[in-house]
């Protein structure tokens, strides 16, 4: 406790060093968690002290991360699973991925976003324990990135933001509470000394349209023009794209992860390509900085 000696009657340790050996492994348990069973533990076996422990950490931190899951969850699944081949077949493989899990949700009086957080919590379990890696996400970034991806497709999923009510395909449905973005997909600072400053410019020259950016050669983009109506990929070369037989482009738009082709070029980048700054660069909870840019011919 403050102001005591940590108590070990005659152990080599002292009990409270005992208690964490005790807890630290228990799985999915945060360190505020660990720290209250460590106290229980000393309490419960000695009744002499109660260690205080004081927590400076901005969000929750699990020291041993183990997939599991309950009955309700496997219920969830199972439903899932035997109904999953008929949703596809009927609605097609997008519009019955999104349908099976929305039906789940209604079934069993739950939120579209736990209908797949319990769903995954299964089939990952069943994944890991076949041996093939699967990532470990706590629920609410699993729940997050599963929004994430719903919103993508705007033609279906679509918000009344003064009723706060989503639709899917105009059918109410219950999407769940909505996570805040988690410590672990918060932009990162540049790495000191590395940043770079994202400048671009473009123009028609005869009949292709070039673009300048200050991205390493070799790295690629994915840029949207109006004549084809769908992305292309393309390499920078000598700090230019070359869009050729831009005749009747009157559009570019970018909104593109840089992909970079080699380690060097990782390095300059840094992690999800958190050393990109400046206008026309935004962060995307998932895959970090990405570059957006609009331009009218």
């Amino acid at each position: 406790m403050f102001g005591d000696v940590s108590a070990c009657g005659n152990n080599a340790v002292s009990w409270f060093t005992e208690a964490i050996c005790d807890e630290i492994l228990t799985p999915n348990i945060d360190v505020d968690t660990l720290f209250t069973r460590v106290r229980n533990n000393i309490v419960r076996n000695h009744r002499v002290q109660v260690p205080a422990s004081v927590n400076a950490l901005l969000d929750k931190v699990v020291l041993s991360t183990e997939l599991a899951y309950e009955d309700f969850d496997k219920q969830v699944h199972s439903f899932i699973k035997k109904y999953a081949d008929e949703y596809l077949e009927k609605y097609g493989y997008y519009h019955g991925d999104d349908m099976i899990f929305i039906d789940a949700a209604q079934y069993f009086n739950i939120s579209v976003l736990d209908a797949i957080w319990k769903f995954k919590k299964v089939d990952n379990k069943i994944y890991r324990d076949k041996g093939v890696p699967v990532p470990e996400l706590n629920e609410e970034e699993s729940k997050l990135v599963s929004f994430l991806g719903l919103k993508k497709n705007e033609k279906f999923f679509k918000c009344d933001f003064l009723s706060h009510t989503w639709y899917y395909d105009n059918r109410q449905i219950r999407m769940g509470e909505i996570p805040p973005l988690p410590a672990s997909m918060q932009p990162l600072l540049p790495e000191q000394g590395k940043e770079i400053q994202i400048c671009i410019s473009v123009e028609k020259i005869r009949n292709n349209i070039v673009l300048s950016i200050n991205l390493p050669d070799g790295c690629e983009l994915f840029i949207w023009n109006n004549k084809i109506h769908c992305s292309e990929r393309f390499e920078i070369i000598d700090k230019q794209i070359i869009i050729p037989n831009a005749d009747e482009i009157s559009k570019i738009t970018i909104d593109s992860i840089v992909k970079a082709s080699s380690d060097a070029n990782k390095k300059i980048l840094g992690s999800k390509c958190r050393n990109l700054t400046g206008d026309y660069i935004e962060h995307h909870p998932i895959y970090g900085n990405k570059v957006v840019y609009n331009k009218k011919m």
